[in-house]
């Protein structure tokens, strides 16, 4: 086999053995004695139905348009969520119920000036 152009994770520790700077996306040669002291063998692709893999770093970003923010009017404790993860849900749908102390609070002081109005 003649010297091979190999793309970045190959050229990533072909350099690191021979002491080369380099930067993403750039191509070098890389001789199959360079090659064999790393280990590594080409060969053609294959199809395959299934990739198990133990561990895959990885981090899921939510795009900003998809993001929102849920707020609840006082402090509270959820008691019991009211959607699944991944429901849709429209504006002002409850998505959960809160036990708050301050709600309850704030529930007894209307009660009692509407009762004194009366």
């Amino acid at each position: 086999m003649s010297a091979s152009v190999v793309r970045f994770s190959v050229a990533a520790w072909a350099a690191l053995a021979a002491g080369v700077g380099f930067a993403a996306g750039d191509q070098f040669p890389v001789t199959d004695e360079q090659l064999s002291r790393l280990g590594v063998t080409l060969g053609a692709a294959q199809p395959v139905d299934v990739v198990e893999l133990a561990a895959v770093p990885a981090e899921v970003v939510v795009p900003p348009t998809r993001q929102m923010l849920v707020s609840a009017p006082a402090g509270g404790v959820v008691s019991r969520l009211l959607v699944a993860e991944g429901d849709s849900v429209k504006a002002g749908e409850p998505v959960a119920e809160i036990e708050s102390v301050e709600y309850v609070e704030r529930q007894r002081d209307y009660l009692d000036a509407a009762a004194a109005a009366a």
